[in-house]
């Protein structure tokens, strides 16, 4: 069978698509040849084991090459594949504030598998890894173990701490020795030399707490829990900074910035107590907090807590009374007094006071219970008896009342009530014989 001839226009296009052919195998050669790549491919875990994915990898070549920077997105489990990845040497980090480069493993293996270069070493929570080498022609095997944000802070921190070591060890002598001048001195030296430091600003914002400059010690301890949130303490030297603060302004009729600043000091105060439950002086102050921020609700599990932590905390006992009487329930209020230590007698005359409330509602029941208990607090207290006589009275028992009211002329047989109690005491026995 002959041959198709072919026109001419034909033979160029064939001609004009083997050219293109050639250039593009020949640029993709000398592409390739000029970027050395390798093949990377790895893993990204937590320190426990767990896959970290959705995070991405950036790699950084050195101020010497002409490589561009690189993104690697890691995958939902935790790994990640690029089949061509330029050749040189680069700094490894992770994007974001969420993550860090905290360990790094490497191993560079030739398509045969044997072994051209590995090692193992520590991230640097602000640097990452330095020196990482993409070996061209290589497969490349990465296992990158990543810290928390949380875990980040605490290493700069430590790389930080260790390069002043010398100087934070002289400020703590000073802080000991309660020398609170020296100690805003040196701190401010050293916050010089290291501005990210978060001990030390801990350290110059308690000092300048115990010098009673409040105001000045607030924005040092914003900056100490910045970069230290889990400093032991600082929950608690905050939360009392803002109470002075708060109170200043309180007085100065700043009500809308004291209300603030003492919500503010009772968040703290509650931060603390998460590490030091039963930290008597930082429950007090969180509910002095509480009472100036007008956070009611928050103060009957905060009395609560203060009880639990003091039983024989007298006040603690009454500021839950009071509270449960301004929310209307007696009973509960009675209850809480009812629970002080035996033997103090402190509490009867706020049993008698809502004992005298509860009578001028008539709920008589409520006031008798009141002023026994108060009666069993205090034997000798003659004005409960007195009142406890009219209660009876008010709720038609009638023996009850002249026993309570004889006990009443018994106790004060001086008290200017005592002759008219006496009359009252002959006619209701009068009246019973009748």
């Amino acid at each position: 069978m002959p041959q198709r001839p072919t026109t001419l226009a034909s033979r160029s296009a064939l001609r004009l698509g083997f050219v293109m052919t050639l250039v593009l195998v020949l640029f993709t050669a000398s592409t390739l040849a000029q970027l050395n790549p390798g093949r990377v491919q790895g893993t990204v875990k937590l320190e426990d084991g767990t896959p970290l994915g959705n995070v991405v990898l950036h790699f950084e070549p050195v101020a010497t090459s002409s490589r561009a920077p690189r993104d690697v997105k890691v995958k939902k489990k935790g790994k990640f594949f690029v089949p061509i990845f330029p050749g040189g040497t680069y700094t490894l980090t992770m994007k974001g504030d969420e993550y860090y480069v905290k360990h790094f493993k490497y191993s560079a293996k030739e398509p045969s598998g044997r072994t051209m270069n590995e090692y193992d070493t520590a991230g640097h929570p602000e640097k990452g890894v330095e020196g990482v080498r993409i070996m061209g022609g290589a497969r490349m095997f990465f296992e990158v173990t990543a810290g928390t944000a949380k875990e980040k802070r605490a290493a700069i921190q430590a790389v930080a701490m260790g390069e002043v070591g010398d100087e934070l060890k002289q400020i703590s002598e000073l802080f000991s020795a309660r020398n609170f001048d020296a100690v805003i001195a040196e701190t401010t030296k050293v916050l010089e030399k290291k501005p990210e430091l978060g001990p030390a600003y801990y350290l110059k914002g308690v000092a300048l707490f115990y010098k009673n400059q409040h105001a000045e010690a607030k924005p040092v301890l914003d900056k100490a829990l910045e970069l230290v949130p889990d400093q032991e303490g600082i929950q608690g030297v905050y939360g009392s900074v803002m109470l002075e603060l708060a109170k200043k302004d309180a007085e100065l009729a700043r009500d809308a910035k004291a209300k603030k600043e003492f919500s503010i000091a009772a968040d703290a105060f509650a931060k603390e107590l998460e590490a030091d439950p039963t930290n008597l002086a930082i429950l007090t102050n969180r509910i002095v907090a509480l009472n100036g921020a007008g956070r009611t609700d928050d103060l009957k599990p905060a009395l609560e807590a203060l009880i639990a932590a003091d039983p024989n905390n007298v006040t603690a006992y009454f500021q839950l009374a009071s509270y449960y009487q301004k929310k209307g329930d007696t009973a509960a209020a009675l209850e809480a007094l009812g629970k002080l230590p035996e033997g103090d007698k402190s509490a009867a005359p706020a049993m008698y006071n809502i004992a005298v409330s509860r009578y001028n509602e008539k709920d008589y029941a409520t006031a008798k219970l009141a002023l026994e208990k108060a009666l069993s607090m205090d034997p000798g207290f003659s004005q409960a008896y007195y009142l406890l006589g009219y209660v009876c009275l008010g709720s038609g028992e009638q023996p009850a009342a002249i026993e309570a009211l004889k006990k009443f002329v018994e106790v004060a047989p001086d008290s200017p009530k005592a002759a008219e109690t006496k009359d009252l005491v002959q006619r209701l026995e009068a009246a019973q014989k009748k």
